[in-house]
């Protein structure tokens, strides 16, 4: 007796026109084994009223898993073929229902040839072109000058401290506008995201009565906003360093004129952490954390996300060494403290 559904039987519909509707669904993202096993099922409840069929449709049932990718080979093919042959497991009903429900239009009408679906490529939804920034380069140069950056409060204030400070700006390319020191966010393939601009008092802290600004581009359509680590660029200099990451930009660059063979990025800010650490950047890289005192159970949380490195398993009395300074001091802030008492630069090969 036959099988029907909505008062048709499997063959009275165009499984032609149905299996290349599949075929095209393939470019909005079914490009699975999964995809080629429906249409498979499909022209077998075609064929459940057309046995003769049968050795057309298992060439095809070859065509098409050879083709998918979860194809093994050709033996493994013919197993799921017999199974799928078996009467009780196959359902017009289930299958054109399961087909209409994934937008197919079962289109009626007879076929007399099965339609062999062409490998079609996934349509891979690009992301938005990430945003950079243009500096001109008489801006770049005119900062960067020595006689300019030694002008710079914190340049002069790091310089008492660290006779390689001179060499750490300039590793970092940080400039300075007359008024404030410029901190260049450049991503790991040297592109120059944003620039943030900082004043320093002569003891090297913030001179707060000057709001920082922050030079960047703003989103247009097709494009986006991305965070990247300050000192990123430093990545593809250094490929088997251990990267340590701070909050502050000035910490990273204080760090690595102490700590050594060791690439020190900056955040920006405490929360920017939890951005940054979505970014492939550091996969497969040593990454160590560096809170401030005040981030450290917010950082810690990331850390153990990541499989990264806590400070406080490196240094026991990391957060101690912190909060007998002050409740928000970072690791630069104790460099410093022993810089200051010894008026020396220590210097810590890591």
């Amino acid at each position: 007796m036959k099988r029907t559904f909505s008062s048709h039987t499997a063959s009275d519909y165009d499984w032609n026109d149905i299996l290349r509707q599949v075929d095209v669904m393939q470019v909005g993202g079914l490009d699975d084994h999964e995809t080629w096993y429906r249409a498979c099922l499909s022209l077998r409840a075609a064929a459940i009223e057309s046995p003769a069929d049968e050795e057309t449709l298992r060439e095809l049932w070859l065509s098409l898993s050879r083709n998918s990718g979860g194809y093994k080979d050709d033996r493994d093919v013919m197993t799921q073929w017999r199974s799928c042959r078996t009467p009780s497991r196959i359902s017009p009903g289930t299958i054109i229902a399961h087909l209409r429900a994934n937008g197919v239009t079962m289109t009626r009408g007879h076929h007399s040839l099965p339609y062999i679906p062409r490998r079609v490529a996934p349509v891979v939804q690009s992301r938005p072109e990430p945003i950079y920034y243009e500096e001109r380069w008489e801006d770049y140069q005119r900062t960067t000058r020595p006689n300019v950056i030694e002008m710079s409060n914190l340049y002069r204030f790091l310089k008492s401290l660290y006779p390689g400070t001179p060499e750490a700006f300039k590793r970092y390319e940080v400039g300075y506008d007359g008024r404030c020191t410029m901190f260049r966010y450049l991503d790991v393939n040297h592109r120059l995201r944003q620039i943030k601009a900082m004043a320093y008092c002569s003891d090297g802290h913030r001179d707060k009565s000057i709001y920082p600004l922050i030079y960047r581009k703003q989103p247009q359509d097709g494009q986006r906003a991305e965070l990247v680590y300050f000192g990123e660029h430093l990545l593809a200099r250094h490929p088997d360093f251990p990267v340590a990451v701070v909050e502050s930009e000035k910490t990273a660059i204080i760090a690595s004129m102490v700590i050594h063979g060791v690439i020190w990025l900056a955040t920006g800010s405490k929360s920017n952490l939890n951005a940054l650490s979505e970014r492939s950047v550091l996969n497969g890289r040593d990454v160590t954390l560096y809170p401030d005192a005040d981030a450290i159970a917010d950082w810690r949380r990331i850390t153990q996300q990541h499989h990264w490195h806590d400070a406080s398993l490196l240094i026991p009395d990391y957060e101690s060494l912190l909060t007998a300074i002050a409740p928000t001091a970072d690791i630069a802030d104790y460099f410093v403290s022993k810089s200051e008492s010894t008026r020396k630069s220590p210097r810590i090969d890591a």
